[in-house]
């Protein structure tokens, strides 16, 4: 609920596109995405998650799917792919700890919410465009 009430609202005002916490800075070049990821250990009490990041050209996308279709057509931010499509946690980009954030029902979403779209907005969004300036850099 927290995703689909306040999370994508949230993101598609910084003008990203998607829902139900797979989310696209749009581009033309590259897959510049977020996907949100629940922890395995979440329960009803106590939900876990983590915000992950990834960057890859469209073009290398293509050619690494068309040498491994079961890639898919869609990259996703919640998988590691290797060198050439580039990951991150958010929270790695801040303090080099891999922190989940957890949601229970006497956490303060407004809070949590702006918390993370905070970090997102300082620290993701400049790693996602570092990431296609660098691809631009390299090519010319």
């Amino acid at each position: 609920m927290m995703i689909n009430t306040h999370i994508s609202p949230a993101v598609r005002q910084l003008g990203l596109k998607g829902s139900g916490g797979r989310y696209a800075v749009p581009s033309a070049t590259h897959w510049m995405l977020v996907g949100f990821q629940k922890s395995a250990y979440s329960d009803q009490q106590s939900i876990r998650f983590t915000v992950n990041l990834l960057v890859v050209r469209r073009d290398v996308w293509a050619q690494q799917v068309a040498e491994r279709p079961y890639l898919g057509v869609r990259p996703s931010a919640s998988t590691h792919y290797g060198f050439w499509a580039p990951s991150a946690r958010l929270s790695m980009l801040r303090a080099g700890v891999d922190q989940w954030w957890t949601l229970e029902p006497i956490t303060d979403v407004g809070q949590l919410v702006g918390e993370i779209t905070r970090e997102f907005v300082a620290l993701g969004l400049p790693w996602l465009r570092q990431h296609v300036e660098q691809d631009a850099d390299s090519s010319s």
